[in-house]
């Protein structure tokens, strides 16, 4: 048997098809991929937003279709906060739940090994991101 990858790439979708209907389909597809690959880091990304200057967790579209995603794939037994993603892709995943802070904007420019050495605590929920404050 073939040792599992070190890190998977995911396109999670592409512009123009974020719809609910279609994330839901896409955590269906994605649960056996992380029942299989646990351990795998994970790259994820969303096709179609590289010609402009926004940032991917600014456009309103990108944000409901992760949020919708991460809900269907904690109905399937995967909540988000088993998955291990890659430092980038938590950073604007991170941003997606949060648009209206301005903090958490700045914040998920930092990896995760920052928001550890500057005690930030981001579990605004535990269904994303486990940070807690370093006493």
């Amino acid at each position: 048997m073939a040792e599992p990858p070190d890190v998977m790439a995911i396109v999670l979708g592409g512009r123009g098809h974020l719809t609910a209907e279609v994330a839901k389909r896409f955590a269906r597809k994605l649960a056996p991929i992380l029942k299989a690959y646990p351990d795998v880091a994970m790259v994820c990304s969303v096709f179609g937003y590289d010609d402009t200057d926004k940032e991917i967790w600014e456009f309103p579209a990108v944000c409901s279709y992760i949020k919708t995603l991460f809900d269907e794939m904690e109905k399937l037994g995967h909540p988000v906060s088993t998955w291990k993603l890659q430092d980038e892709t938590r950073s604007w995943m991170a941003a997606c739940l949060w648009p209206e802070s301005r903090i958490h904007n700045h914040l998920a420019q930092y990896n995760r090994y920052q928001m550890d050495y500057l005690g930030f605590d981001l579990s605004v929920t535990d269904r994303f991101l486990p940070y807690r404050r370093k006493e």
